[in-house]
């Protein structure tokens, strides 16, 4: 079976300039899977998470570009979420 994705959902904020988007699917290792490029967003599906029965753990950084250096700090949202086969 498979599965439209993970929904997630932070507070966005006005003083960012984007967010950076991490996955674990082994509960250790973090990969960025996404970066987004405007603080306007607060959504983001990830579609590439549809394995049944996996567990994927989620962080959502925060970045602020200023005089040409970019500034990352973890965001609030740390969030897991577990897809499961429905029979």
């Amino acid at each position: 079976d498979t599965y439209s994705g993970v929904k997630l959902v932070w507070s966005r904020s006005s003083s960012v300039s984007g967010y950076l988007i991490y996955r674990s699917t082994d509960g250790g290792s973090y990969k960025r899977i996404k970066g987004i490029t405007s603080w306007r967003t607060g959504v983001y599906i990830d579609r590439s998470a549809t394995s049944s029965w996996t567990t994927y753990s989620y962080k959502v950084y925060v970045y602020k570009k200023v005089n040409g250096k970019t500034y990352i700090h973890l965001q609030v949202l740390q969030s897991r979420c577990m897809c499961i086969k429905w029979f």
